[in-house]
């Protein structure tokens, strides 16, 4: 039983800040895409790019939200993600 709890304990903590993350992100880009800027909404839906492809990397650098079909277009078509925000910790309007 104790295992159990730990593993879940573990799991709740590392989701939270995986959350926390992905919040910090899309505060820092104003809730838009990197590539296209559209604001995300339930019919754009946001994902997180790792920017070096190493999804280990969770450097706040190394993350950039797209909406998914920019997204897909990067992995799919190789359409690169630049020029996305410049400073996406300190975007400026």
């Amino acid at each position: 039983m104790l295992i159990k709890f730990n593993v879940l304990l573990l799991f709740n903590t590392a989701f939270a800040l995986q959350q926390n993350l992905r919040n910090q992100i899309l505060i820092s880009q104003k809730n838009k895409c990197g590539m296209c800027k559209k604001n995300f909404s339930k019919l754009i839906p946001h994902e997180i790019h790792h920017l070096n492809h190493n999804a280990s990397d969770n450097n706040k650098n190394n993350l950039l939200a797209l909406c998914c079909n920019c997204h897909a277009a990067h992995h799919r078509y190789n359409i690169s993600v630049k020029p996305y925000f410049t400073d996406i910790n300190n975007s400026h309007p």
